[in-house]
């Protein structure tokens, strides 16, 4: 099948379906998987590394893949190929393999080197990972702040509870947190500035919501800065709400949802605010 243009990026590899009898280079055979390096697309835009000519427009329909170690087009560097001489190489992965390995770093602890506390608890973690999870804690750890050089975290306004929750979603890829512990998850996730995990706790709030959370969920959604997510996520809550009576009452028994206040922009890093439990309180500092 010939090579999807629009499922093209800079990196995949694709697979030599077909050689030109009159092809001048020995090293482009059928069947070899070769890196891409850039495109024309039947429009003509051009994307990453294409070969050029001054005296001849652009050909459309092309893929740029590197056959040797030169970094120019060439024999040995890069090589132009028409898409309907080449497959997209489909990468092979083990989401399983993939949170194996996480499992057991979590659980190798003598080579954890940083130090969380929450609610007079501390807990591990290694460095490496927390970085690799949150922009946030990446900038806390690898500079001159307080938390850099005391590799030591603490963690304000949430339960230790759902910090290990947090620090085992952070380890291992897996969320286990069910009814209000969510509203501590998506606070956490969205002061460390982790939209995979905000985006999975706000689907369990739709799927999971019932008569004594849907007051919550509906104000923590409502508070957090609003994002195309987050956005969506409120209106399906608030539909389901609407139309399940046991549900609204529950909303309406809890004070509703007007007790946030709706932001719409992500606050400062420095001084930025998160709501826990529907209340605003002080997003914790960074200290240089």
């Amino acid at each position: 099948m010939p090579v999807d243009f629009a499922a093209l990026t800079i990196g995949c590899f694709v697979r030599v379906t077909h050689v030109s009898p009159h092809s001048r280079n020995e090293r482009f055979e059928v069947g070899n998987i070769h890196e891409v390096v850039g495109w024309t697309s039947p429009s003509g835009e051009t994307f990453g590394n294409i070969s050029r000519s001054a005296d001849k427009p652009i050909k459309h329909s092309l893929v740029s893949v590197r056959i040797g170690p030169e970094e120019k087009h060439s024999k040995r560097g890069w090589w132009n190929v028409r898409f309907a001489s080449c497959e997209i190489v489909a990468p092979t992965r083990s989401p399983d393999g993939d949170r194996a390995i996480l499992k057991r770093m979590s659980e190798l602890t003598n080579f954890h080197d940083v130090t969380v506390i929450v609610d007079g608890c501390e807990m591990s973690a290694p460095g490496i990972v927390l970085a690799a999870a949150s922009p946030v804690l990446n900038a806390m750890l690898s500079t001159a702040m307080q938390e850099g050089t005391s590799k030591t975290i603490t963690l304000g306004d949430v339960s230790s509870c759902a910090a290990r929750v947090w620090l085992s979603y952070i380890s291992t890829g897996e969320l286990h947190a069910e009814d209000s512990l969510l509203v501590d998850i998506a606070n956490l996730s969205d002061m460390y500035e982790m939209p995979e995990l905000l985006g999975i706790v706000a689907e369990q709030m739709c799927k999971n919501v019932q008569p004594d959370t849907a007051g919550i969920f509906l104000r923590t959604l409502r508070t957090l800065p609003q994002s195309k997510g987050t956005a969506l996520a409120y209106k399906r809550l608030s539909e389901r709400v609407r139309g399940d009576a046991s549900l609204f009452e529950g909303m309406m028994n809890d004070g509703g949802v007007q007790r946030g206040t709706k932001r719409k922009a992500k606050p400062r890093r420095t001084s930025g605010k998160a709501s826990v439990s529907g209340e605003r309180v002080e997003k914790q500092k960074f200290v240089r």
